[in-house]
């Protein structure tokens, strides 16, 4: 990657995992990457999800991105989110209805 290192121009803390990378995804300052093993990579400002590796109780099915976080679904058909909560990086409070989910859309606000 190339740019502002705080906004993801610089993936040398991440660069080594990654290997097997079936998409990447961004936000307004963060890239992440949806790796073939099912885990999810990612780095830039954890403000908008850049938080190294992604920590999911099942491999990752696909990576979806909007203005400042992400959000994957699980082979399971559950969702994780994280990011910044204002702009979707939570799902907390609509997790127990994210089952058998298949797409996710993505807004800027």
């Amino acid at each position: 990657s190339w740019g502002h290192a705080g906004s993801g121009g610089d993936c040398r803390s991440v660069r080594q995992r990654l290997q097997g990378v079936e998409a990447i995804h961004a936000t307004w300052s963060a890239f992440g990457a949806k790796l073939a093993d099912g885990s999810i990579v990612t780095w830039g400002d954890p403000e908008c999800g850049g938080v190294g590796e992604v920590a999911t109780s099942q491999p990752a099915w696909k990576l979806f991105s909007n203005w400042s976080s992400f959000a994957a679904i699980l082979v399971d058909g559950s969702v994780v989110c994280w990011g910044n909560s204002i702009f979707g990086g939570s799902c907390d409070s609509v997790q127990d209805q994210l089952t058998d989910v298949v797409d996710v859309q993505g807004s800027t606000g």
